[in-house]
């Protein structure tokens, strides 16, 4: 049989395996000493009352049949090694199976010091929330550490944690388009729960994962809980000087020229993005910016985050209507009332932004802070200046990335296939 052929065929034996196993593995095996061959911490807590029994009648079933009480781990290690020979075919049965958890029986308590606590009725899980990773609008991104205990021991994961205050987010109205661009009048929770239900889809290396939503009728705050980048933001915004600032443990851990790191990060993101738009559903991120590419040391991956503004469409032809995300990253098509645009070339457009800001020491190729109006004219007249000392291959990227119109726009395809990504 071609390798090929092997492998597709050991692909469906392994998602096979892990659609019988997982809703039975997943949340007993991950609070062992056993756990999948993946990233992803053990979020997972002891299953409820009624879990465990639909668990044992499913173990009894089996047992009429002929199974040994050891097939959770069987089945556990053949996984583990199916994944490991079906190489690419792997990371479709992941996505695919990935399994976003909601919870809605916690507590809030607060630690000594003031600090936050979540705790859990089911199990001695709990979450301490410390330092400010990031602000939103509506929300804050807290580092959040995450403590058990099973017989091995005390276990700890650590999280960045969404806290978002439900009653301010209902207050707030905002603007929604449906796809044929008709608006409505909704409110920030409805715009949270539409982001909840995009991000709980994705599944891929370069995108920061949402574990589990913690969402109670009792407790006035919601918490999403998700994958942590020890490294923070690629770059960070410097009020005073006006102009984004290197990450030191960015360029710390890639020493190199910067345009090396420069290629190691946007390789990375364009992935992401391009990953994101070729899903059944695309998503469009629409808020493409350092702030939101963030990198681990852990796994030496950069990953691209926050999906507020996202917007998921029904088929890859289709258009967005409104306009979203930071207006200096903004493509200029985008902010021409009524037109509908692609949502690919918006988020190329944003990531040559971001690729400019990266070379260019932090600063936007467009930026007036004092007057919104005269930035987004600058985005749809003006030329960036251009730094002189970029390779002939980055100059002509970040040129076609910022072309103002659409049609001849560098696409994200184009990017990764460029010569700029073999020097």
């Amino acid at each position: 049989m071609p390798r090929k052929g092997l492998k597709l065929s050991l692909w469906c034996v392994c998602a096979v395996l892990k659609t019988v196993s997982a809703p039975f593995l997943h949340r007993s095996v991950m609070g062992t000493s056993l756990s999948f061959p993946s990233l992803e911490p053990s979020i997972c807590r002891s299953p409820s009352a009624s879990f465990r029994r639909s668990r044992m009648r499913f173990r009894q079933s089996l047992a009429s049949l002929g199974f040994a009480p050891w097939w959770p781990f069987f089945l556990t290690f053949a996984f583990w090694k199916l994944s490991w020979l079906c190489g690419p075919y792997y990371c479709m049965a992941e996505s695919e199976g990935f399994v976003v958890y909601d919870t809605n029986t916690f507590a809030l308590a607060r630690d000594p010091q003031g600090r936050t606590l979540i705790t859990f009725e089911d199990d001695s899980a709990q979450i301490l929330l410390s330092r400010t990773l990031g602000r939103g609008a509506f929300s804050k991104v807290k580092f959040g550490l995450r403590t058990f205990t099973d017989e091995s021991g005390r276990h700890e994961d650590q999280y960045a944690v969404k806290k978002m205050h439900k009653l301010s987010l209902e207050k707030n109205r905002c603007s929604v388009y449906d796809d044929e661009g008709i608006p409505a009048i909704a409110n920030n929770l409805e715009k949270v729960r539409m982001e909840i239900s995009i991000w709980r889809q994705l599944c891929h290396p370069n995108v920061v994962r949402l574990y589990e939503v913690l969402d109670s009728a009792e407790e006035d705050y919601m918490f999403l809980i998700l994958e942590y980048a020890d490294s923070g933001q690629i770059m960070t915004w410097d009020t005073a000087k006006q102009r984004y600032v290197h990450s030191a443990a960015l360029l710390s851990a890639l020493s190199g020229p910067l345009e090396a790191v420069a290629r190691f990060v946007f390789r990375q993101v364009a992935e992401a993005l391009l990953y994101l738009h070729t899903l059944p559903r695309p998503v469009i991120h629409r808020d493409v910016k350092p702030d939101n590419i963030l990198y681990t040391s852990k796994t030496h991956q950069v990953k691209l985050t926050d999906f507020t503004v996202a917007r998921q469409l029904p088929t890859a032809e289709a258009l967005c209507w409104d306009s979203a995300g930071t207006t200096a990253f903004l493509a200029p098509e985008s902010m021409i009332s009524g037109t509908p645009y692609s949502g690919q070339k918006f988020d190329a457009w944003a990531m040559g932004v971001s690729l400019y800001a990266f070379m260019s020491e932090g600063k936007l190729p467009f930026w007036d802070p004092e007057h919104e109006l005269h930035m987004q004219l600058m985005i749809q007249n003006d030329e960036p200046e251009y730094q002189t000392g970029w390779s002939e291959p980055l100059d002509k990227l970040v040129k076609g990335l910022l072309c103002k119109d659409p049609e001849r726009r560098t696409t994200l395809e184009e990017f990764l296939a460029s010569s700029w990504h073999n020097e």
